[in-house]
């Protein structure tokens, strides 16, 4: 068994034991010593990993995430204008009015749809 399945395996033995004499279900609130605990009751010899270790992968994926917030405001972005003018183009096509706020409603439906199209497009598409 390797050493961060003992660790996986001690806390999970731990967390079952102390949500087992829980009287009524409710949320997990692991305390401090409860940690300290688990890390004293660890075998020893077991390597813990640096912060410069730890570091690394979060910026890799910081990068990531970074990137997938941008494609999905810009698609967000994008896709609200242009539901909101597909919207106005559908309402003047199908209902057109001589009033002097012609496609009004048609911007306001499809504004926020187009938004939220253009959002999970940009989102899918910035793997």
């Amino acid at each position: 068994m390797g050493s961060r399945s003992t660790v996986a395996a001690c806390l999970a033995i731990i967390l079952t034991a102390s949500a087992a004499g829980a009287e009524e279900p409710g949320p997990l609130i692991i305390s401090p010593q409860v940690i300290a605990r688990a890390i004293a009751s660890a075998p020893p010899g077991i390597p813990i990993a640096t912060p410069q270790f730890a570091s690394t992968g979060q910026a890799a994926s910081s990068r990531h995430t970074g990137r997938r917030v941008l494609w999905t405001s810009i698609g967000a972005v994008g896709g609200f204008f242009a539901g909101g003018y597909l919207g106005v183009w559908i309402e003047n096509s199908a209902s057109p009015c001589g009033c002097d706020d012609a496609g009004l409603t048609g911007a306001l439906i499809g504004a926020p749809i187009g938004a939220i199209a253009g959002g999970v497009t940009g989102f899918v598409l910035s793997k």
